[in-house]
Protein backbone atom coordinates (compact mmCIF):
# COMPACT_ATOMS: atom_id res chain seq x y z
CA UNK A 1 0.00 0.00 0.00
CA UNK A 2 1.61 3.54 -0.91
CA UNK A 3 2.22 5.59 1.95
CA UNK A 4 0.50 9.23 2.34
CA UNK A 5 3.14 11.60 1.42
CA UNK A 6 4.36 9.45 -1.51
CA UNK A 7 1.26 9.22 -3.11
CA UNK A 8 0.97 12.87 -2.55
CA UNK A 9 3.90 13.47 -4.31
CA UNK A 10 3.20 11.26 -6.85
CA UNK A 11 0.34 13.19 -7.27
CA UNK A 12 2.02 16.56 -7.15
CA UNK A 13 4.67 14.97 -10.18
CA UNK A 14 1.95 14.17 -12.46
CA UNK A 15 -0.03 17.40 -12.17
CA UNK A 16 3.59 18.84 -12.38
CA UNK A 17 3.66 16.98 -15.88
CA UNK A 18 0.86 18.46 -17.27
CA UNK A 19 2.12 22.26 -16.01
CA UNK A 20 4.80 22.10 -18.70
CA UNK A 21 5.37 22.52 -22.18
CA UNK A 22 6.96 19.80 -23.23
CA UNK A 23 7.05 19.70 -27.15
CA UNK A 24 7.90 23.96 -27.56
CA UNK A 25 8.78 25.24 -30.83
CA UNK A 26 9.91 28.88 -31.01
CA UNK A 27 10.34 30.13 -34.77
CA UNK A 28 11.45 33.37 -35.69
CA UNK A 29 9.40 34.93 -37.91
CA UNK A 30 10.76 38.55 -37.88
CA UNK A 31 13.91 39.89 -37.21
CA UNK A 32 17.11 42.12 -37.47
CA UNK A 33 19.23 39.27 -37.97
CA UNK A 34 18.70 36.30 -40.34
CA UNK A 35 19.33 32.63 -40.33
CA UNK A 36 17.55 31.26 -43.20
CA UNK A 37 18.82 33.34 -46.91
CA UNK A 38 15.60 32.50 -48.48
CA UNK A 39 13.65 34.92 -45.86
CA UNK A 40 13.51 38.56 -45.80
CA UNK A 41 14.81 40.81 -42.81
CA UNK A 42 13.62 44.10 -40.99
CA UNK A 43 13.53 45.90 -38.04
CA UNK A 44 11.26 44.31 -35.82
CA UNK A 45 10.20 41.33 -34.10
CA UNK A 46 7.51 38.25 -34.36
CA UNK A 47 8.26 34.75 -33.14
CA UNK A 48 5.52 31.65 -33.52
CA UNK A 49 4.98 29.62 -30.07
CA UNK A 50 4.12 25.80 -30.72
CA UNK A 51 3.46 22.92 -28.28
CA UNK A 52 1.87 24.55 -25.93
CA UNK A 53 -1.80 23.55 -26.55
CA UNK A 54 -2.41 26.83 -28.06
CA UNK A 55 -0.18 28.31 -31.27
CA UNK A 56 0.81 31.49 -30.00
CA UNK A 57 1.89 34.51 -32.25
CA UNK A 58 3.92 37.10 -30.23
CA UNK A 59 4.11 40.56 -31.78
CA UNK A 60 3.96 40.75 -36.20
CA UNK A 61 6.89 42.62 -36.98
CA UNK A 62 7.22 46.06 -38.62
CA UNK A 63 5.38 44.57 -41.79
CA UNK A 64 2.39 42.17 -43.02
CA UNK A 65 4.02 41.54 -46.09
CA UNK A 66 7.40 40.21 -44.72
CA UNK A 67 5.54 38.63 -41.82
CA UNK A 68 3.38 36.64 -44.51
CA UNK A 69 5.73 36.09 -46.68
CA UNK A 70 8.15 34.55 -44.25
CA UNK A 71 5.30 32.11 -42.74
CA UNK A 72 4.70 31.14 -46.27
CA UNK A 73 8.06 30.22 -47.04
CA UNK A 74 8.28 28.18 -44.22
CA UNK A 75 5.55 26.34 -44.61
CA UNK A 76 3.73 28.14 -41.61
CA UNK A 77 -0.14 29.32 -41.76
CA UNK A 78 -1.47 32.40 -40.29
CA UNK A 79 -4.75 30.15 -39.69
CA UNK A 80 -3.42 27.99 -37.62
CA UNK A 81 -2.90 31.20 -34.64
CA UNK A 82 -4.97 30.77 -31.73
CA UNK A 83 -3.50 33.90 -29.56
CA UNK A 84 -1.56 36.99 -30.63
CA UNK A 85 -0.08 38.86 -27.84
CA UNK A 86 1.42 42.42 -28.75
CA UNK A 87 3.71 42.99 -25.99
CA UNK A 88 3.88 46.81 -26.52
CA UNK A 89 2.69 49.61 -28.82
CA UNK A 90 5.92 50.13 -30.97
CA UNK A 91 5.22 50.02 -34.90
CA UNK A 92 7.93 47.35 -35.33
CA UNK A 93 6.28 44.77 -32.89
CA UNK A 94 2.51 45.81 -34.10
CA UNK A 95 2.65 46.74 -37.81
CA UNK A 96 1.74 43.30 -38.89
CA UNK A 97 -1.60 42.49 -36.76
CA UNK A 98 -3.70 44.07 -39.58
CA UNK A 99 -2.42 41.82 -42.58
CA UNK A 100 -2.70 38.67 -40.04
CA UNK A 101 -6.50 39.68 -39.07
CA UNK A 102 -7.09 39.94 -42.49
CA UNK A 103 -6.08 36.27 -42.86
CA UNK A 104 -7.47 35.00 -39.72
CA UNK A 105 -9.96 36.88 -37.00
CA UNK A 106 -10.64 34.31 -35.05
CA UNK A 107 -7.93 34.63 -33.23
CA UNK A 108 -7.96 36.12 -29.25
CA UNK A 109 -5.34 39.40 -29.39
CA UNK A 110 -3.73 40.35 -25.91
CA UNK A 111 -2.32 43.76 -24.99
CA UNK A 112 -0.91 44.83 -22.25
CA UNK A 113 -3.23 47.67 -20.29
CA UNK A 114 -3.82 51.13 -21.33
CA UNK A 115 -3.13 50.15 -25.10
CA UNK A 116 -4.70 53.00 -27.76
CA UNK A 117 -7.67 52.88 -28.40
CA UNK A 118 -7.27 52.87 -32.19
CA UNK A 119 -5.19 49.84 -32.32
CA UNK A 120 -7.93 47.84 -29.61
CA UNK A 121 -10.83 49.58 -32.73
CA UNK A 122 -8.68 48.04 -35.12
CA UNK A 123 -8.57 44.74 -33.67
CA UNK A 124 -12.14 44.75 -32.68
CA UNK A 125 -13.77 45.82 -36.63
CA UNK A 126 -11.81 42.92 -37.87
CA UNK A 127 -14.28 40.97 -35.52
CA UNK A 128 -11.90 39.88 -33.47
CA UNK A 129 -11.51 39.37 -29.45
CA UNK A 130 -9.18 41.97 -27.65
CA UNK A 131 -8.19 41.93 -23.83
CA UNK A 132 -6.07 44.07 -21.60
CA UNK A 133 -4.06 41.63 -19.72
CA UNK A 134 -3.29 42.58 -16.20
CA UNK A 135 0.35 42.79 -14.72
CA UNK A 136 1.10 38.72 -15.05
CA UNK A 137 -1.08 36.15 -16.34
CA UNK A 138 -1.48 32.61 -17.35
CA UNK A 139 -3.10 33.25 -21.36
CA UNK A 140 -2.44 29.34 -22.07
CA UNK A 141 -1.27 25.92 -21.21
CA UNK A 142 1.78 26.71 -19.24
CA UNK A 143 2.29 30.63 -20.93
CA UNK A 144 2.07 33.41 -19.08
CA UNK A 145 2.33 37.28 -19.54
CA UNK A 146 4.30 39.11 -17.37
CA UNK A 147 5.37 42.69 -16.79
CA UNK A 148 3.85 45.58 -14.60
CA UNK A 149 3.51 48.80 -16.71
CA UNK A 150 5.47 51.79 -15.91
CA UNK A 151 4.90 55.40 -16.74
CA UNK A 152 7.92 55.09 -19.39
CA UNK A 153 6.85 51.85 -21.03
CA UNK A 154 3.96 49.35 -20.65
CA UNK A 155 5.54 45.97 -21.79
CA UNK A 156 4.89 42.59 -22.02
CA UNK A 157 7.27 39.65 -22.14
CA UNK A 158 6.43 35.77 -22.43
CA UNK A 159 7.62 33.17 -19.75
CA UNK A 160 7.01 29.66 -20.70
CA UNK A 161 7.15 26.80 -17.91
CA UNK A 162 9.20 23.57 -19.42
CA UNK A 163 10.66 20.54 -18.02
CA UNK A 164 14.03 22.35 -17.93
CA UNK A 165 13.35 25.49 -16.76
CA UNK A 166 12.02 28.69 -17.64
CA UNK A 167 11.94 30.09 -21.60
CA UNK A 168 11.75 33.84 -21.21
CA UNK A 169 10.62 35.61 -24.23
CA UNK A 170 11.34 39.17 -24.73
CA UNK A 171 9.98 41.95 -27.17
CA UNK A 172 12.47 44.45 -26.24
CA UNK A 173 13.02 44.11 -22.40
CA UNK A 174 12.81 47.98 -21.78
CA UNK A 175 12.34 47.81 -17.97
CA UNK A 176 15.81 45.48 -17.74
CA UNK A 177 16.38 41.67 -18.57
CA UNK A 178 17.49 41.17 -14.74
CA UNK A 179 14.54 42.56 -13.56
CA UNK A 180 12.30 40.41 -15.76
CA UNK A 181 14.60 37.42 -14.82
CA UNK A 182 13.50 37.95 -11.06
CA UNK A 183 9.75 38.98 -11.63
CA UNK A 184 9.69 35.34 -13.81
CA UNK A 185 11.74 33.64 -10.88
CA UNK A 186 9.65 35.25 -8.32
CA UNK A 187 6.26 34.41 -10.44
CA UNK A 188 6.93 30.88 -10.99
CA UNK A 189 9.24 30.10 -8.15
CA UNK A 190 11.51 28.13 -11.33
CA UNK A 191 14.74 29.31 -12.79
CA UNK A 192 15.13 31.10 -16.09
CA UNK A 193 16.89 28.26 -18.10
CA UNK A 194 16.76 30.18 -21.86
CA UNK A 195 16.51 34.18 -22.70
CA UNK A 196 15.39 34.54 -26.46
CA UNK A 197 14.44 37.75 -27.91
CA UNK A 198 15.28 41.76 -27.64
CA UNK A 199 17.38 43.26 -25.07
CA UNK A 200 17.30 47.19 -25.79
CA UNK A 201 21.21 47.38 -24.92
CA UNK A 202 22.01 48.33 -28.69
CA UNK A 203 23.23 51.90 -27.25
CA UNK A 204 24.80 50.40 -23.70
CA UNK A 205 28.51 50.53 -22.78
CA UNK A 206 30.45 47.67 -23.05
CA UNK A 207 30.84 47.26 -19.43
CA UNK A 208 27.66 47.48 -18.74
CA UNK A 209 26.53 44.83 -20.90
CA UNK A 210 28.95 42.37 -19.29
CA UNK A 211 27.98 42.87 -16.09
CA UNK A 212 24.64 42.55 -17.31
CA UNK A 213 25.40 38.81 -18.64
CA UNK A 214 27.32 38.25 -15.40
CA UNK A 215 24.04 39.16 -13.31
CA UNK A 216 22.07 36.96 -15.55
CA UNK A 217 24.12 33.96 -15.05
CA UNK A 218 24.45 34.65 -10.76
CA UNK A 219 20.60 34.36 -11.47
CA UNK A 220 20.83 31.14 -13.20
CA UNK A 221 20.15 31.55 -16.41
CA UNK A 222 22.09 28.70 -18.86
CA UNK A 223 21.48 30.25 -22.24
CA UNK A 224 20.70 32.98 -23.99
CA UNK A 225 19.56 34.27 -27.20
CA UNK A 226 19.64 38.22 -28.01
CA UNK A 227 18.47 39.68 -31.66
CA UNK A 228 16.33 41.94 -32.47
CA UNK A 229 16.96 45.21 -30.36
CA UNK A 230 20.28 43.98 -28.45
CA UNK A 231 22.80 45.02 -30.58
CA UNK A 232 25.87 43.67 -32.31
CA UNK A 233 28.09 44.27 -29.65
CA UNK A 234 25.38 42.80 -26.99
CA UNK A 235 25.52 39.31 -29.28
CA UNK A 236 29.29 39.61 -28.97
CA UNK A 237 29.64 39.97 -25.21
CA UNK A 238 27.45 37.41 -24.56
CA UNK A 239 28.94 35.06 -26.83
CA UNK A 240 32.38 35.36 -24.63
CA UNK A 241 29.99 35.49 -21.61
CA UNK A 242 28.15 32.06 -22.12
CA UNK A 243 30.12 30.21 -25.20
CA UNK A 244 28.25 27.31 -26.08
CA UNK A 245 25.35 28.17 -24.17
CA UNK A 246 24.74 31.06 -26.62
CA UNK A 247 22.27 30.68 -29.48
CA UNK A 248 22.36 32.13 -32.50
CA UNK A 249 19.33 33.12 -33.55
CA UNK A 250 17.42 35.36 -36.63
CA UNK A 251 14.80 34.99 -39.07
CA UNK A 252 13.78 31.23 -40.07
CA UNK A 253 15.50 30.02 -36.72
CA UNK A 254 13.84 27.37 -34.66
CA UNK A 255 14.38 26.45 -31.38
CA UNK A 256 13.34 23.47 -29.19
CA UNK A 257 13.00 22.66 -25.64
CA UNK A 258 14.24 18.98 -26.40
CA UNK A 259 17.56 19.83 -26.41
CA UNK A 260 17.64 23.35 -25.68
CA UNK A 261 19.48 23.66 -28.79
CA UNK A 262 18.56 25.71 -32.20
CA UNK A 263 16.28 23.31 -34.16
CA UNK A 264 17.72 22.33 -37.73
Amino acid sequence: MIGRNLLCTLILCVIASYAVASDLTITILYDNYSCNEALETGHGFSCLIEGTGKTVLFDTGNKGKILLGNMDKLGLSPKAIDIILLSHVKQDHIGGLSDVLAINSSVTVYTPEGFPERIRNKVTNAGTRCEELPNSVEICKAVHAIGKPTKKVKEKSLVIETEKGLVLITACAHVGIVKLVKSAKKLLGKDVYLIIGGLHLCATEPERIQKIAANLQKEGVKKVAPTHCSGDRTKELFLEAYGENFITVGVGKKVTIEDALPAK
